[in-house]
C-alpha cells in the first residue's frame, strides 16, 4: 500500500500566503493605532476624548459593575463658585473637625483685598499642601510657572499639581510620582504630597517601584463628597482623614478619564490618592510587546483559512475571529481587574479583524497579476503571430 505524497510546494505556498497576508494585517492595524494618524479605537470613546486605550474599555466594564467600594480615607469638599472670603469660611469649618491632611486644590494667584482672612484661614489649618504648576524646560528639567501669590511661605507643603497628557483633551489615565527641578532637587506630585503627609509608609512600596509614572485606578471607587451646608450639619466624618477643597463642577478643571469623560480635576488627585494608598499599582502582564501576539494569532488563523476546504473557509475563518476577540478581551479584562496587570490587545482585535479584509487585498492582487500575465502572454502570441505572418 503506498503513501500519499506530501505537496510540500502547496504547503509553503500557503504559509508564504499566510504570512504576507499577516504582514499586510499587521500594516493596517499599525495605521490604525498609530497616534499621527488616528485612532480606529475613538468609536468607543466619548468625542472629547479625541483617544482611546484597549484598558479603557476594562475600566468601563469594571466601573460599571453594581458594587462600589466607597473611600475611607479621602473626602471631597465642594466649594462650588465660593470667593476667598467664603473659601476661607469653609477652611476654618473643615479644621474644626481636625482632618488629619488638607489638600487645597485651588491657585491663588493673584492678591486681592480680602486674602488677610484667606492666608488666617490656611496657615492655621491642619498639615497643608498647596498646588503649584510646572513647565518643562528644553533640558528636561520643570520649572514652577504658576503659584499662589504667598509662595514660597514655608508654613505650607508645595507640591506639582501637572496631570500628565500628550495634548489638551486627552484621558488622564496616569500620575505622576515627582518631577526634577534645577540642581539636583525635585517636587513630589501632588498626589504623592498628600499621600506621604498622611501616611508615609504607603510611599514605601511606591519608591521600590522605580516608576515615574504610575497607572491610576479609577474603577469601583466612591468618594464622600460635601459642601458647605453638610460640614454645618455634621462634620464629623472629616476627623482624622484626608479633605481635598477644590472645585468638582469648574468647567476649567474638567478633564477626561477611562470611566468619565467629563470628570474633575478633584477627583482624578483623589483617585491618585486612593491608588497610592490602598497601593492597587497596575503591572505589564506580558513582557512581550503587543504586536507579536497578535502576529502570531492572525497568523495561525490565516494559516487554518489556507488549509481548510474551499467551501468552509469563511466559515472558518469567522469562528475564529469571534473566539480569539472574545478570549482576547475576557483575558485583558480578568488580567486588569483581578490581578492589576495590563496587556494592550489593540493590535490583537485590529489583526484579527483586518486579516479578512488583508486577504481580500491578497486575492484583489493575485487576479491583477493573473491578468496582467494574461495580457503579456496575448501580446507575446500575437507578436509573434505578426512576425510569422510577415516570414511568410
Amino acid at each position: 500500500m503506498s503513501k500519499r505524497k506530501i505537496d510540500w510546494k502547496t504547503i509553503l505556498i500557503g504559509i508564504a500566503r499566510a504570512g504576507f497576508v499577516t504582514f499586510l494585517a499587521f500594516l493596517f492595524s499599525f495605521f490604525f493605532l498609530e497616534p499621527l494618524s488616528f485612532s480606529a479605537l475613538s468609536v468607543f470613546s466619548a468625542p472629547e476624548k479625541r483617544d482611546f486605550s484597549i484598558t479603557d474599555l476594562y475600566a468601563q466594564v469594571a466601573n460599571n459593575r453594581p458594587v462600589h467600594t466607597l473611600d475611607q480615607d479621602i473626602i471631597l469638599v465642594d466649594i462650588g463658585h465660593s470667593d476667598r472670603v467664603q473659601i476661607a469660611e469653609i477652611i476654618n469649618q473643615v479644621k474644626f473637625w481636625q482632618p488629619k491632611v488638607v489638600g487645597i486644590d485651588i491657585l491663588f494667584a493673584k492678591e486681592t483685598p480680602d486674602d488677610s482672612v484667606l492666608v488666617s484661614a490656611l496657615s492655621e489649618a491642619a498639615i497643608t499642601i498647596i498646588p503649584v504648576g510646572l513647565k518643562e524646560n528644553p533640558s528636561g528639567y520643570f520649572e514652577i510657572e504658576d503659584k499662589p501669590f504667598f509662595y514660597p511661605d514655608d508654613k505650607y507643603i508645595y507640591a506639582a499639581s501637572n496631570m500628565p497628557s500628550n495634548y489638551d483633551g486627552a484621558t488622564i489615565r496616569e500620575f505622576v510620582t515627582e518631577f526634577p527641578l534645577k540642581d539636583n532637587e525635585s517636587i513630589l506630585s501632588y498626589p504623592m504630597a498628600i499621600a506621604k503627609a498622611y501616611n508615609p509608609q504607603s510611599l514605601e512600596q511606591l519608591f521600590q517601584r522605580n516608576k515615574k509614572i504610575e497607572t491610576i485606578d479609577y474603577a469601583s471607587r466612591e468618594f464622600i463628597t460635601m459642601t458647605k451646608e453638610d460640614i454645618m450639619t455634621d462634620g464629623s466624618v472629616l476627623t482624622d482623614r484626608i479633605v481635598l477643597i477644590g472645585a468638582i463642577s469648574d468647567g476649567l478643571d474638567m478633564h477626561s478619564s477611562p470611566v468619565d469623560s467629563y470628570i474633575s480635576g478633584l477627583n482624578i488627585h483623589a483617585a491618585s490618592i486612593a491608588t497610592i494608598l490602598n497601593g492597587n499599582y497596575f503591572d505589564p502582564a506580558f513582557s512581550c510587546p503587543a504586536w507579536l501576539p497578535a502576529c502570531i494569532l492572525c497568523f495561525l488563523v490565516l494559516l487554518v483559512r489556507e488549509f481548510s476546504k474551499v467551501q468552509m473557509r469563511g466559515f472558518i475563518t469567522r469562528i475564529l475571529q469571534f473566539i480569539i476577540v472574545y478570549l482576547a478581551v475576557r483575558i485583558g479584562y480578568s488580567l486588569y481587574v483581578d490581578s492589576h496587570r495590563i496587556f494592550d490587545f489593540s493590535y490583537t482585535l485590529l489583526m484579527v479583524t483586518f486579516g479578512l479584509f488583508a486577504v481580500d487585498i491578497w486575492i484583489g492582487l493575485e487576479f491583477l497579476a493573473k491578468k496582467s500575465k494574461n495580457r503579456v502572454i496575448r501580446y507575446i502570441n500575437k507578436c509573434q503571430s505578426i512576425l510569422l505572418n510577415n516570414r511568410t
